[in-house]
C-alpha cells in the first residue's frame, strides 16, 4: 500500500480511484491462498461457497486466472484415455 503513496506525482490526489483499486488489489493479494498453503476441507469448502456467490471470480485482482475449465478433450489428452 505504501508503494502507491510513494509513486504519487506532485500535485496528485492521494486517494484517486486508481490508487484505491491498487491498494485493495495489493491487500487482497497478500491475504490470498498461495501455492503450497495447506487448507482444511472446511476452508476449501468455504472458498468454493464464496466463489459460487461472487459475481466475477475469473481472475485475481492482477489478472491471473483463479480457475481452469477443462473440457472432455482436455481430460482425455491429460490422462491418455478416450472417454
Amino acid at each position: 500500500a505504501l508503494d502507491y503513496l510513494r509513486d504519487l506525482k506532485p500535485g496528485q490526489k492521494p486517494w484517486t480511484d486508481t490508487i484505491i483499486d491498487g491498494v485493495l488489489a495489493s491487500v487482497a493479494c497478500k491475504a490470498a491462498v498461495k501455492a503450497g498453503d495447506r487448507l482444511s476441507t472446511t476452508e476449501i469448502q468455504a472458498l468454493l461457497d464464496q466463489a459460487a456467490t461472487t459475481r466475477d471470480v475469473k481472475t485475481c485482482p492482477h489478472g491471473r486466472p483463479t480457475a481452469l475449465f477443462l473440457g472432455k478433450e482436455d481430460l482425455e489428452r491429460q490422462f491418455h484415455r478416450t472417454l
